[in-house]
């Protein structure tokens, strides 16, 4: 019995400990972008909102289609006449009515205007993903940022205290003064200071990528060493500027909206032409009124209506139609701008990132000599504490500051990606390749070791949106 026992217990720790849920285990950029397009309520409800639209079409198309309609009914007369005998009987019969609109232009106007209707909830939803999987990829890599960042601070009070411990012996030797010690104490209680802000900081981080995914999350997986990092193709500013003008998600919706607009403004003027329609009915057996006996009516008719005197009413509320398709292409062109800004923007950081960073990782190598050098000159009498602290601070600095913006970088390659209309689950998994559960510290990537291309795709005289994809 008690093997037996050790057996499910042992099972069961193998089952948590393999389990993607399992909070020990680091989780990475794909699977939290793929639990939060399941787990986003504003998703689903953008996903319900697409279903809805895709009634659009066949409602407008029910206005041009025969309809066909009946009905059954009893009544109770009774007839009272001066000099005559009441009549008292009772009707019952059923009818069938056939209507079959022959032209009715403001229907189909509406009919068309659907189809963008549709088009547009989908354009909608499909922004609403992409900014889902963009509001978490920049939500894991600030996060990443923050638990780098907490590293560094550890790594800083560690040379800290180790400093302080070579203080104190050299205190003890007549080598050292109070005062030494006091600037190192006052250092370590500002580390300290920092690392609680840290820590929150992880963990504000953590409750939002778990409040997104819908599943616990302890650790992250982080870029490998010191990986380099994607690389624009093309690198040219203007041919994203130029997707982004025209193949941004805000940008076609309002387009659409000004359609949608400029239909709404057809549709409206055509209630101003006739409206040629052909019915039928058929009602037999009592239904027909007047009429003490069972009979039967058949009606036919083609009718011709046309709105002589409206009181203004189509008027008013064509102007009105065409106030609001104004409005419609002011916000696209209102779009277009802010798009072009923003894909001009992230260029601007990316490139300049890039650039930055690479000065960056010569000055941390710079930093790190200058405190070895530091250091040695302290033991042999040549710097002082002083100068050892301001090494460390210049090395801590600098860390911070590169990873700070590296993280950016990334970011801003997916906010880039998304002014483009561009940005997939694919790229996420790209991405996905260059993070590992157990980074090696310390290991300096090659240059080139990990880059990648971001290609623009698609075709532009469709007009579909194109996909630009990382290509290794």
């Amino acid at each position: 019995m008690r093997r037996t026992l050790l057996l499910l217990i042992l099972l069961l720790l193998i089952l948590l400990l393999s389990s993607p849920w399992s909070p020990a285990r680091a989780a990475d950029l794909f699977t939290l972008v793929s639990q939060a397009l399941q787990h986003d309520a504003g998703l689903a409800a953008a996903r319900a909102t697409l279903e809805a639209a895709e009634q659009a079409g066949p409602k407008a198309r029910a206005a041009l289609l025969p309809r066909l309609d009946a009905g059954w009914g009893q009544t109770w007369n009774r007839y009272k006449t001066e000099g005559q005998p009441e009549a008292r009987y009772r009707q019952d019969g059923w009818k069938v009515v056939l209507s079959q609109p022959i032209f009715d232009w403001s229907s189909w106007i509406g009919y068309q205007q659907a189809e963008l209707v549709h088009a547009q909830a989908g354009l909608a939803y499909a922004q609403a993903r992409q900014d889902l999987v963009l509001l978490v990829a920049a939500s894991y890599f600030q996060t990443l940022a923050a638990e780098e960042e907490l590293q560094r601070l550890q790594r800083h009070r560690e040379m800290l205290e180790s400093h302080a411990e070579l203080l104190a012996h050299r205190k003890q030797a007549g080598e050292a003064t109070l005062i030494d010690l006091q600037d190192t104490q006052v250092d370590l209680e500002q580390i300290g200071l920092q690392l609680e802000q840290a820590r929150a900081q992880v963990r504000l981080g953590q409750l939002q990528l778990e409040q997104m995914s819908g599943m616990p999350v302890a650790t992250l997986a982080r870029l490998d060493g010191e990986a380099s990092l994607p690389r624009l193709q093309p690198a040219r500013e203007d041919a994203w500027i130029e997707q982004a003008r025209n193949q941004s998600y805000p940008v076609q919706i309002r387009r659409l909206g000004k359609e949608i607009a400029a239909a709404d403004t057809a549709r409206i003027r055509a209630e101003n032409y006739p409206v040629v329609s052909l019915s039928a009915s058929h009602s037999p057996a009592g239904a027909a009124e007047g009429y003490t006996r069972p009979s039967t009516t058949s009606v036919a008719m083609l009718q011709v209506s046309l709105p002589l005197f409206t009181g203004g009413g189509i008027q008013a509320r064509s102007r009105e139609s065409q106030a609001m398709e104004w409005k419609a292409g002011e916000e696209a062109r209102a779009a277009e701008q802010l798009l072009t800004r923003q894909a001009r923007e992230e260029y601007l950081k990316i490139s300049s990132g890039l650039r930055q960073l690479q000065l960056l990782q010569e000055l941390r190598q710079s930093t790190r000599t200058a405190l070895d050098s530091t250091r040695m000159g302290y033991r042999f009498g040549s710097r002082s504490s002083v100068d050892v602290l301001r090494a460390m601070e210049a090395l801590s600095t600098n860390e911070s500051e590169w990873i700070r913006r590296r993280h950016e970088v990334l970011t801003a390659i997916l906010r880039l990606k998304a002014a483009a209309a561009a940005l997939d689950l694919e790229d996420i998994q790209q991405i996905n390749r260059l993070l590992s559960a157990t980074p090696a510290p310390g290991r300096a990537g090659e240059p080139g070791e990990l880059r990648l291309s971001w290609s623009l795709g698609g075709n532009q005289d469709t007009g579909a949106a194109p996909s630009p994809r990382l290509t290794p």
